[in-house]
């Protein structure tokens, strides 16, 4: 019976024998860990990023054709609200994303300075190009005449619809309903019972669904 050496060790001698080649471990490139931490190009999920992008177009579409596309609005939105549409995915990525993040960094005040400075930049930029247009009499401003105090507390905490201010600019009001969202999942965690939170989200969705179904038109 030969051995797996025998192609070696019966070579005449002087004769230069090949060893057998070895596999070296491949390198990795520079910044490729690096790049495997917090959703970059190694672990993104790529679905969720086609998701955003139709659910961004489906916005872009609904606030351009108030202007622009008249005509194909009317005979579109009889059929599908793309604006609805795309708020609803923006609400179910976000429902999907910002628990997984939670608990990646077990921190609630980790959680609460990334979510800010994620939103706040862009947040009060809108607001103080509302604010400005609003000064050199280039647009009105929503809630002008409204407490000042009452509107500047829930411009600062995001929660405008929610305490019942205005939004200076109309097109924040979905955040309102993200940071009670934030509020909901940093109480299950500080609570510690996120990991048994798919009941709470089943008993969440009937109750949801009930009311939605006895509450009148208007109030939706």
């Amino acid at each position: 019976m030969r051995s797996a050496y025998d192609g070696y060790t019966d070579a005449p001698r002087g004769d230069t024998v090949e060893s057998p080649p070895v596999a070296r471990p491949t390198q990795t490139p520079p910044g490729a860990q690096d790049g495997a931490k917090d959703g970059d190009s190694a672990t993104r999920l790529g679905w969720l990023d086609v998701l955003r992008g139709l659910a961004a177009l489906c916005v872009v579409f609904d606030h351009l054709s108030y202007y622009v596309l008249q005509p194909a609005r009317w005979a579109v939105y009889q059929w599908f609200d793309f604006g609805n549409y795309g708020v609803f995915v923006f609400f179910i990525i976000s429902g999907y994303i910002v628990p997984a993040s939670l608990e990646r960094k077990g921190s609630v005040r980790t959680f609460w300075v990334s979510r800010l400075f994620r939103l706040y930049p862009l947040y009060l930029l809108a607001v103080g190009l509302a604010v400005a247009l609003w000064l050199v009499h280039l647009g009105g401003l929503r809630g002008a005449g409204s407490d000042p105090e009452a509107s500047v507390l829930s411009q600062l905490l995001m929660m405008s619809n929610v305490l019942a201010g205005p939004n200076l600019p109309n097109v924040v009001w979905s955040l309102s309903y993200e940071m009670v969202f934030y509020l909901v999942l940093v109480a299950l965690f500080t609570a510690r019972i996120h990991r048994r939170s798919s009941w709470y989200a089943l008993a969440f969705a009937a109750a949801a669904v009930a009311l939605g179904g006895l509450l009148p038109r208007s109030a939706r």
